[in-house]
């Protein structure tokens, strides 16, 4: 499941900072909304979903080495 996340939060980011045509949607979007500093606060959304994405990454990559540990421990108890 967290692989799952990771993956979709990958392609959300590349989405997003695709084109400068993304940006404006997004940002004419926010204004939609009601949002008074819509650039601003795309641009903000737009980082957070690559930080996110990018730890999702680190996670599900940490948790696979772990695993990868955990069963070379068990084959080399037996």
């Amino acid at each position: 499941m967290m692989t799952d996340l990771a993956e979709l939060l990958a392609v959300l980011d590349e989405f997003l900072s695709s084109s400068q045509e993304v940006t404006a949607l997004l940002e004419r979007f926010l204004a939609g909304r009601g949002e008074r500093r819509a650039g601003y606060h795309a641009g903000l959304l737009i980082d957070w979903a690559s930080f996110t994405a990018l730890r999702h990454r680190e996670i599900v990559d940490h948790e696979g080495d772990l695993l990868g540990q955990v069963r070379v421990r068990g084959c080399s108890c037996r």
